[in-house]
């Protein structure tokens, strides 16, 4: 984790802590036990392991650029080794949706190589699939996560499961992830008769601070609100003279770096303010990707604007929506709460299985 993000995590979770722990870049018949004792300490006494391994070798857009396989699609292979050889009971990993999609010399998914070392290890696993507009925020962003866990425990199927909204009002429809979903187009979580209508990008926006130029330097707290709650990382962005795409209903992914955030490159051009002339502040994308008002990036003090804006705008690209390991985070919770429940109750009769009437 870079200085910023780390800064980050512990502004915004204050009890964190932090082991910095080097993984070496491994294929499958590579792979063994970390060197750091406090590595191997921290694994044996965790209960759930959360993965975010880097999705730059993984996703549909580098897979078209790209002829020969991306070592860092590796890296997503060391959390299955970690929770296996652990007996960690819980596992979620979060990961492009090119996670399910064969690669571009026409391989298997690499999910297919992960599902079967769970599976020949003792271990049930479930995909979900989960897009933006169904879980609340105005933004196409789609993800994949695989929820492994040891036989014994009990997770409910994505039949079972119904997102938290659906799209209404508006011009916008469903929209298939670049390169498709592979075999698992099934395991879309998608809206049931409880769902709520989308909340819209200008909605989301409503109620900010007007931003003016002499405001630029407010780069963590602004003196205004909105709605009564204090205002982060709102600040005039840095001029831009490319190409862009100004919003309407919804938001196309918040990408980390060149093409529409900080950089001026592809698909679209930088993505501009619905009714003004320029491009998002800081806070707009977060409330985009469904972060609280609380919630505040931290940059290295001392850097010019535009590096500021690029940095910050990094970390918001690479951040998986709120809404998203909220509906998770909750559901793993519930099962293991449940499970554990029913140890320590000695019987399994009336155990209590976490179903979308708990999320």
């Amino acid at each position: 984790m870079l200085k910023t993000q780390l800064s980050t995590a512990i502004q915004n979770s204050p009890s964190a802590v932090d082991i910095h722990i080097e993984m070496p870049i491994q294929d499958w018949p590579e792979l063994n036990e970390l060197p750091q004792p406090q590595a191997r300490d921290a694994f044996k006494h965790a209960q759930l392991s959360i993965d975010g391994s880097p999705c730059q070798g993984i996703s549909a857009a580098n897979k078209e650029n790209k002829k020969e396989f991306d070592q860092r699609n590796c890296l997503a292979f060391r959390q299955a080794y970690e929770v296996v050889h652990n007996s960690i009971p819980f596992s979620c990993k979060e990961n492009s949706v090119g996670l399910l999609q064969k690669g571009p010399d026409n391989k298997e998914p690499l999910i297919n190589e992960i599902l079967r070392y769970y599976v020949l290890n003792g271990y049930q696993v479930q995909i979900y699939i989960m897009k933006g507009y169904y879980f609340g925020i105005p933004q196409g962003r789609q993800r994949c996560f695989l929820i492994a866990y040891k036989i014994g425990f009990q997770m409910p199927l994505q039949s079972c499961l119904e997102s938290t909204h659906h799209i209404i009002y508006t011009s916008k429809k469903d929209e298939a992830a670049p390169g498709g979903y592979g075999r698992f187009k099934e395991c879309i979580v998608k809206p049931g008769s409880r769902s709520q209508p989308l909340v819209l990008v200008h909605k989301v926006l409503d109620g900010l601070p007007v931003l003016h130029i002499g405001k630029q330097n407010h780069l963590f707290e602004h003196p205004e609100t909105q709605h009564g709650e204090p205002v982060y990382n709102h600040y005039l962005p840095p001029v831009h003279n490319g190409k862009y795409t100004r919003l309407n209903e919804w938001s196309p992914t918040l990408l980390a770096s060149g093409s529409n955030g900080a950089g001026t490159g592809d698909r679209g051009g930088a993505l501009y303010h619905p009714t003004e002339a320029r491009r998002l502040s800081i806070r707009e994308g977060l409330l985009i990707q469904g972060f609280p008002n609380t919630f505040c990036l931290r940059v290295e003090p001392g850097r010019n604007l535009s590096n500021n804006y690029s940095e910050m705008w990094k970390q918001l690209g690479n951040a998986v929506p709120f809404s998203f390991g909220q509906y998770l985070g909750r559901l793993i919770v519930q099962t293991l709460e449940n499970s554990y429940q029913t140890v320590v109750n000695g019987t399994t009769q009336n155990a209590k299985t976490a179903t979308e009437q708990d999320i």
